[in-house]
């Protein structure tokens, strides 16, 4: 194996230890872990040696993270005299420490710690050892041929990220802390087991011949979260890379294996790609892809090893084109995290970004190669870039580097800041450096750090030093304080020249901020400009590293339009003066504006409209610059802030007229796609003509109404006529959003005798379409049924809170069945739903109503969300007292 400074075996850095929560990090070498799970009573036993030094004289304590264990044995071992010692007191303490005591105290030495211990198997929430059962909820009696209750089908599999092994074993749960693991699993006879690396032996057990013995191959070293295995049954594809280095294969419940080829081809050439790219080979035998049916949690990647909801894995022959695309980046963003936080490891949680972060942008790489029809550089921009400049224009954003002390917040930080603000920034280091220079920075980093650890300042000092730019200065602002700027521009004309005179500050929502008072931040931002007669390539780059510059663009005529920020790269916001503004609004009419620069102008529009500048009417205005447009990522961003129209305005009796207002500005497009495409058509007019449809069918268009009702009876008639696959989630919300109480029963039942994870995620989602408040009951109480998967419960829900009327009773449901929610699901899924449910409320009332409830009814992982949620409340509230003529607003909306 290649060495880095990551393989030698050195004391941790103690200089990190800055709370309690985490320990002073001990140094290790190896561990032999055993484990023998009982499915019959939800209970394991194991075991475990771990070679140590004891690194001063008069050690007292060992200190080691357990949760949930009972230790039944423990022993000190020296290596040179074989002397054994046993503590004094084993004593359990909070924050998940235990506390080996010896009396007389340990002598600097090198030794084994050897540990036995018993503890139990979760079957609520997925942490530590999980149970569940992957059977379908019916399968069809054969000598009947009816739907009947299926058996029960048990497998267990591990979940040690964040801070979670300690559940299962004592150990140190810190990223810091990396040792070579041997394991050895006792399993029921003939089940598949799985772990991090391949099996190296399989044995019957000696005194239980219903038993046999998996013994695995030693794992590099490796951090705790980064451990994994699998015990059950299924089946699976496998193949060898598409460089015949590394063998993946992809496990999946029985009867689907051949349904995840498409999974299996994508890592076969996702390995390789990466391989080269990043410029460091993994140097592993394998990596196993598993499908878990019920899996409520974000994948779980581990070394050689991800577990993933069976929808991310399972593609059936014909799957909609936008599944394939979500698909797709969904696997290699686990896949880049083999390189990106297990071969180097982040030091500490606040670094983390450089695992979660880093996959969301470099899976988006992969995907273009592979896929360039996808133009998936366009969502990133619709998903990533413009959903982080929402969330990061609060005050209570927070910056991507943060402080963490506990496992809540360790899980808190994954999120909207973690996972779309830092690929953005990592877009724009990329431009500004180059590929050729942002690889070799990668591959630098790689191997510096191989099998150890890293902090972004070693992350940045790398791109640095392949690039020769001042990448540590210029990201510094970025990465240590929370927020962006706004570059506000005024313009002279001179002759063929113009000059331009650029000013940031810090751009919020909330103008009225204490923040954005005597404030001296600022960021050093790299800024390129395009032109009318440049449109798709950079004419100058500049870096601005100052409060206010000016620069001369050459060569552009009064009538020429200027662009700043081409393709949306830049962090940042730009506020233009009227007459560049209007140029750049007759370029968006005649599409001579690129499509990413047309929705950034849009998108920067609604921004400052939300922050108090301008009216809704303006912004309604600028819509109608788009009413030829004809791309599928333009007409995404005008759905998004049509639907928040939709949901603020609702509140005041508005709805119906921005319904009117979007049948008049999506009725030219819809006209023009038609149902029925080309055999030739792009697969971007394919989306486009998807994502239209529905939003037609949100406006009540009769003919779309009518339609989705004809194509759904066909496919339940006797000769089947498949709904176009693209058009089948669309056909689903809108059969349910306009149907009565026997079509809610009706997909209740679908969605219990479905066994296709791509149609139950649709069912799910169309389940919450309903607007008739005693079918949303209905919906609800099934939500949390046993029929339901607990991630489709989060799926009705979301859907049910796009109506002011969903919204209510969801929210409601949630308060009194909060116990269920709070003991199902983790910070990150409950945060997810808080959003959906609460953000488009727009009054102070339910403000204090949220506030007040989770006072008395805390979610720990929580609290940055709902400071988020309750700043976007205030600001719909705001917007809605400044548009104080609804009637000239809604004369406006029905003129169309």
């Amino acid at each position: 194996m290649k060495k880095g400074r990551g393989d030698s075996k050195k004391k941790p850095d103690t200089s990190a230890v800055h709370n309690p929560f985490r320990l002073v990090p001990p140094v290790v070498d190896h561990c032999i872990l055993s484990f023998k799970p009982n499915f019959d009573d939800y209970t394991f036993e194991g075991s475990e040696i771990i070679k140590m030094d004891i690194v001063q004289n008069n050690t007292k304590e060992i200190t080691i993270n357990a949760v949930d264990l009972i230790i039944t044995k423990a022993i000190w071992e020296e290596d040179v005299t074989l002397n054994r010692q046993e503590p004094s007191e084993i004593r359990f303490e909070e924050k998940g420490i235990l506390k080996l005591v010896f009396e007389p105290s340990l002598v600097e030495q090198k030794g084994c710690l050897r540990l036995n211990f018993k503890g139990t198997v979760n079957d609520k929430k997925l942490a530590g050892f999980y149970i569940y059962n992957s059977a379908p909820h019916v399968v069809e009696d054969p000598e009947t041929g009816l739907m009947v209750p299926a058996k029960k089908q048990l497998n267990m599999i591990t979940e040690f990220d964040p801070c979670e092994a300690r559940r299962c074993f004592p150990s140190w749960d810190d990223p810091a802390v990396k040792m070579r693991y041997d394991i050895i699993v006792v399993v029921p006879k003939g089940s598949t087991v799985l772990g991090s690396t391949l099996v190296k032996a399989t044995y019957p057990h000696r005194r239980d011949p219903s038993l046999e013995i998996a013994e695995f191959k030693t794992t590099p070293r490796l951090c705790t979260h980064a451990l994994g295995f699998a015990i059950g049954t299924y089946e699976y594809l496998e193949r060898k890379t598409n460089d015949n280095e590394m063998l993946i294969r992809v496990y999946t419940p029985p009867g689907k294996k051949e349904d995840g080829e498409f999974a299996l081809s994508l890592a076969c050439s996702a390995i390789p790609f990466f391989t080269e790219y990043f410029g460091a080979s993994l140097e592993a035998q394998k990596l196993d892809l598993v499908a878990i049916p019920d899996f409520i949690n974000q994948p779980i990647e581990c070394w050689g090893l991800i577990f993933i909801r069976s929808s991310d894995v399972i593609v059936e022959p014909v799957t909609a084109l936008l599944d394939l695309m979500w698909i797709s980046l969904i696997l290699c963003h686990e896949i880049t995290k083999q390189w990106f936080g297990n071969l180097v490891t982040f030091e500490w949680w606040t670094h983390q970004w450089l695992k979660e972060g880093f996959a969301s942008f470099a899976k988006y790489i992969f995907v273009n190669q592979m896929f360039p029809e996808m133009e998936v550089w366009t969502h990133f921009v619709t998903h990533i870039f413009q959903k982080a400049l929402k969330i990061d224009a609060l005050r209570f954003s927070h910056q991507i580097e943060v402080p963490v002390a506990s496992v809540s917040e360790i899980e808190e930080s994954v999120d909207e800041i973690c996972l779309r603000k830092a690929p953005a920034l990592l877009r724009m280091v990329h431009r500004f450096i180059g590929d050729v220079d942002f690889r070799h920075g990668l591959k630098l980093y790689l191997e510096r750090y191989r099998f150890g650890n890293a902090t972004t300042a070693d992350f940045w000092k790398c791109l640095q030093e392949a690039s020769s730019k001042p990448i540590v200065s210029v990201m510094s602002s970025w990465t240590l304080f929370k927020g962006y700027p706004v570059i506000t521009v005024t313009a002279k004309q001179e002759g063929k020249n113009r000059i331009l005179k650029l000013n940031q500050d810090r751009f919020l929502y909330d103008q009225s901020s204490r923040e954005l008072k005597g404030q001296g931040q600022s960021w050093i931002i790299p800024i390129t400009f395009s032109t009318r007669h440049f449109p798709l390539s950079s004419v100058l780059d500049v870096v601005m590293d100052s409060k206010t510059m000016n620069v001369t663009i050459n060569d552009v005529g009064k009538t020429d339009w200027i662009k700043i920020n081409p393709g949306s790269v830049g962090y940042f916001r730009v506020r233009y003066p009227h007459e560049m503004f209007s140029l750049l609004v007759y370029a968006i009419r005649e599409r001579s504006l690129p499509p990413l620069d047309r929705l950034n102008i849009l998108d920067d529009s609604f921004a400052f409209l939300l922050a108090g500048s301008g009216s809704t009417i303006e912004v309604l205005t600028l819509l109608e610059a788009f009413v030829e447009e004809d791309d599928y990522s333009v007409w995404t961003t005008i759905s998004n802030i049509f639907d928040k129209f939709v949901h603020v305005f609702d509140h005041v009796g508005k709805a119906e007229s921005f319904q009117h207002f979007g049948r008049y500005l999506f009725g030219n497009i819809y006209s023009k796609l038609g149902w029925i495409g080309s055999d030739d058509e792009s697969i971007q007019r394919k989306l486009l003509r998807s994502l239209i449809i529905r939003m037609m069918s949100k406006f009540n268009n009769p003919e779309v109404v009518a339609q989705c009702r004809l194509l759904f009876e066909a496919q339940h008639s006797e000769d089947s006529n498949p709904i176009p696959v693209d058009l089948r989630f669309t056909v689903y919300k809108t059969v349910v959003m306009y149907g009565d109480e026997s079509t809610v029963k009706r997909f209740m039942r679908l969605y219990r005798d479905c066994d296709s994870p791509e149609e139950r995620d649709k069912m799910a989602h169309a389940l919450g379409s309903s607007r008739s408040p005693q079918q949303l009951q209905n919906v609800l109480e099934f939500a949390i049924s046993d029929d339901v998967r607990r991630a489709h419960t989060i799926f009705i829900l979301t859907s049910m809170s796009k109506t002011k009327i969903g919204r209510e009773m969801a929210w409601a449901f949630f308060k009194e069945n909060f116990a269920i929610f709070r003991n199902r699901y983790g910070p990150h899924q409950a945060s997810t739903l808080l959003y959906a449910l609460l953000e488009d409320w727009v009054t102070e009332e339910k403000i204090t109503e949220i506030q007040e409830f989770f006072k008395n009814n805390p979610f720990p992982g929580t609290e940055w969300a709902l400071q988020q949620i309750i700043e976007s409340i205030k600001l719909n509230e705001s917007w809605l007292r400044r548009e104080k003529n609804l009637t000239a607003l809604q004369d406006y909306l029905e003129s169309m």
